[in-house]
């Protein structure tokens, strides 16, 4: 799985497929810009009655392999000559609740790519590539918040993230052209001092993960603490423009 972090060698076709199928018209929207976008797939069913998660599948481009992650049961899920070899790793109740090796082990290979992806993010904002932003924004929020899910499914539902991390379906579109991504970007661009704060709110992302992933090597059950939620809670309100304004740290501070 971890050589399958690699290129995402569909960017162009995707998005003239998208333009293609009618999505939204081109010619009223901020020009894309394609690039491979290094973050895991992820793709999230809930229980239709109480809309909780049954299990968000994981997935990385260059790989026909897969992970299936659950409140308590777990696969993984080779694809070979022969057809699909399905390995079960099983959780009992009173345990469900604490990160397993290979939920670890998962979670850390997902948050590496969302780690990669902030870093040209951030890149991008402070060099103001808007056309990189606004294809980024086809990808992110989605993934937002399958990795919100994905963390209720780690540990069982019990605090994963913090309730604002979860980005509502109609906040984006799964779409490479939507109009909601340039009325985000263009508020975004009214104020220079919110573009500043985005870019800080995603270096201080970045650093609580690495903070989180370095500890967690050592102690793989250890889950996300307080530093990390507030750091995602932040990335996630100044992000989606949310209201009221968040609290963002002098550049290079920390929580």
């Amino acid at each position: 799985m971890r050589g399958a972090l690699r290129r995402c060698g569909y960017a162009s076709v995707l998005l003239i497929a998208a333009y293609a199928a009618g999505q939204q018209s081109p010619e009223n929207l901020f020009p894309r810009a394609p690039y491979t976008v290094p973050l895991a797939k992820l793709s999230v069913s809930l229980d239709d009655a109480n809309r909780k998660v049954e299990r968000v599948r994981v997935s990385y481009e260059g790989s026909d392999d897969y992970v299936n992650l659950g409140p308590i049961n777990d696969e993984y899920v080779k694809m070979t000559r022969r057809g699909r070899e399905t390995t079960v790793y099983r959780e009992p109740w009173e345990s469900a609740v604490y990160v397993s090796d290979f939920e670890a082990e998962h979670l850390q290979l997902v948050t590496q790519t969302l780690i990669s992806t902030l870093e040209g993010f951030e890149g991008d904002l402070k060099k103001g590539n808007w056309e990189r932003i606004h294809y980024l924004d086809g990808y992110l929020p989605r993934f937002l918040r399958g990795f919100y899910y994905l963390c209720d499914a780690v540990v069982c539902g019990q605090d994963g993230l913090p309730r604002v991390a979860r980005v509502p379906e109609t906040a984006f579109d799964v779409s490479l052209v939507s109009a909601k991504t340039d009325v985000r970007v263009a508020a975004w661009r009214k104020q220079t001092d919110h573009v500043i704060k985005l870019r800080i709110a995603a270096k201080e992302l970045v650093y609580q993960l690495q903070r989180w992933e370095k500890a967690s090597q050592a102690d793989p059950q250890r889950f996300f603490d307080s530093d990390v939620n507030k750091a995602y809670s932040l990335f996630i309100r100044v992000y989606f423009n949310l209201n009221p304004p968040a609290k963002v740290p002098a550049d290079g501070d920390h929580f």
